[in-house]
């Protein structure tokens, strides 16, 4: 497993912070933190990356 720095996605003024789980374009799973106005603005900018999200949540206070 490889976890990523964390990414944010385009115009997330009022970001929340979400804690992601995906599989990458080899299949590899990956997780990570993103910052995104919204879950689906999350999920969007995960798979403008070629990533098939497993699991996503809004991530814990101290999370990375």
């Amino acid at each position: 497993m490889t976890i990523a720095a964390p990414i944010s996605a385009p115009g997330a003024a009022t970001a929340i912070r979400y804690a992601y789980q995906a599989r990458d374009q080899k299949g590899q799973t990956v997780s990570g933190i993103l910052s995104a106005a919204s879950l689906p603005d999350a999920t969007r900018a995960l798979r403008a990356e070629g990533k098939y999200v497993i699991d996503i949540k809004p991530a814990r206070a101290g999370a990375y």
